[in-house]
């Protein structure tokens, strides 16, 4: 009976643990969505860990592996093996489940158990504290005579046994589900993907914490013939030091994910920061080309009397049918076209803001050599601001040209457009000869000798504005060929498929 009794507690254990895990991954890991439904995934990840720790601790098969012919453990040495053999199923089943980068579920599932250990030796000492105590107490009725109540001792002892179970049980269960509960809050909290190297940083209080687990299982206790050395009784501080290490590993833990959010979020404010003076750069390199245009187009208007002027003057001061006068009003139109070429929009997008950064590229890349081919037009009909498609021109644009005008021949820039119902793209396409660098986080690096920590802002501002109109930024690679897509989502007015040859004026 007593037998049973126990074996029904270690299942609901198991049960309530396998629950425990679920609850731990559920909201921070993405489902495989070849699985139904979570709940049968869920299910699936509850029933392999309640499987294999009842299979290895109860089949006489596996026991005589763990304890020998006896089947009675010598050492808590044994232990281990069963919590590194679920362990590794556990997280085995979750690299099948669950669609995460895997060392983000291996993060997570080796700090469930790590916390689990530390959680037992956590209340381990209290407990064993208040077993000792009621063992005595029990033994010191029995030596009263005329106890009744007390006929039987193996009875009360093993009654005792399992009423302390029961509660170390519960206890540990609810210190541990909040626990894994805090955790996850601070997880959660985190709302894009966490990098590899801050995993790896997180993982190092997890590991210490594991480390000594498995040292305090490997020293707890042992059984050499008769004897039975149990580590507390021969180092009484160890009452003491036990839980008390093993809460400084789990505050270690915690703290560990507070301070990596509060780091990220001083980060982010640090590149929000940037991202808006790169706007207001950009504004102001907006204003200053608006400016020119209309103060070119002012100053036009005001010398033309001028230039007709000396037109006359020339006329008059020089025969028309020399040589010297062909000469000089030719130098002069000359001049004159290339004053109005300046003024000029040689592309012309449907919105004067865009063209004004389109254009200004064009005259910055053909002073450079650098050959530039334009297929865009605005998007009047989806509802986007101006100035946030400005800012995604002027850093794609930029990027570009900052990955090409190193090149001795042969460099390009392409920009394109297209839309499909409320959906637009815009692509940019540059000639690519060197080899992508990327940061520890797999994002792209900046090409810009002058970059300090904040790599590759100009693709960071274009994700900032593209994520306003749930869009996203992609790039690739291929055949010499650097290409940067950005989509929008827009409010669509027409669902025909457009581009940008019959959108251009």
């Amino acid at each position: 009976m007593e037998r049973v009794l126990f074996l029904i507690m270690d299942l609901g254990e198991n049960i309530i643990r396998g629950y425990l895990i679920v609850f731990l991954l559920a909201d921070i890991l993405t489902m495989s969505s070849k699985y139904k439904t979570k709940r049968a995934a869920s299910l699936l990840l509850i029933s392999q860990f309640v499987l294999v720790r009842m299979l290895i601790t109860n089949i006489p098969v596996m026991k005589r592996l763990l304890y020998g012919e006896t089947m009675i453990p010598k050492s808590n040495r044994t232990s281990i093996l069963v919590i590194l053999v679920s362990m590794c199923i556990t997280i085995l089943f979750s690299f099948i489940l669950y669609t995460n980068k895997k060392i983000e579920i291996l993060y997570l599932t080796f700090t469930y158990f790590t916390l689990s250990e530390l959680t037992k030796f956590t209340l381990h000492s209290v407990f064993i504290f208040l077993l000792t105590a009621i063992n005595k107490w029990i033994s010191h009725m029995f030596a009263i005579e005329n106890r009744a109540v007390f006929k039987d001792k193996n009875i009360v002892f093993s009654v005792a046994q399992l009423v302390w179970n029961l509660i170390f049980l519960v206890v540990f269960l609810s210190l541990f589900y909040i626990i894994l509960k805090q955790l996850k809050k601070l997880l959660v909290m985190e709302e894009r993907e966490i990098k590899t190297s801050e995993i790896m940083l997180l993982a190092v209080p997890s590991l210490i914490g594991f480390c000594f687990s498995i040292l305090l299982r490997s020293i707890m206790y042992s059984i050499k013939g008769k004897e039975v050395y149990f580590l507390m009784d021969h180092n009484p501080e160890t009452y003491f030091l036990i839980p008390a290490i093993s809460s400084l590993c789990i505050v270690a833990i915690l703290e560990g994910v507070k301070v990596l959010n509060e780091l990220i979020k001083s980060s982010e404010k640090e590149i929000q920061i940037q991202t808006y003076k790169n706007q207001i750069k950009n504004m102001g390199e907006h204003m200053m080309d608006v400016e020119h245009l209309y103060d070119g187009i002012r100053g036009m208007k005001h010398d033309m009397k001028n230039y007709v002027a000396d037109m006359e003057s020339l006329i008059q001061g020089i025969e028309v049918d020399t040589p010297r006068y062909k000469q000089e009003m030719r130098k002069y139109l000359d001049g004159l076209c290339d004053t109005v070429e300046q003024l000029d929009l040689k592309y012309q997008t449907g919105n004067p803001v865009t063209d004004v950064v389109i254009n200004r590229k064009m005259r910055e890349l053909d002073k450079r050599g650098i050959s530039f081919t334009c297929d865009f037009f605005y998007p009047k009909g989806l509802q986007f601001s101006a100035f946030d498609i400005s800012i995604i021109l002027n850093n794609a644009l930029e990027n570009a040209l900052e990955a090409v005008k190193q090149q001795k021949r042969n460099a390009y820039i392409k920009l394109f457009s297209y839309s499909k119902k409320n959906m637009f793209f815009i692509e940019v396409q540059n000639s690519f000869d060197s080899i992508l660098q990327m940061d520890a986080s797999g994002e792209l690096l900046s090409t810009k000798k002058d970059t300090t920590m904040l790599h590759g802002m100009g693709l960071k501002n274009i994700r900032s504005c593209a994520k306003k109109y749930f869009g996203k930024a992609e790039y690739n690679v291929n055949d010499k060929e650097f290409v940067l897509t950005i989509m929008l989502q827009g409010n669509a007015q027409d669902n025909s498929l457009h581009n940008s040859s019959n959108s251009l004026h």
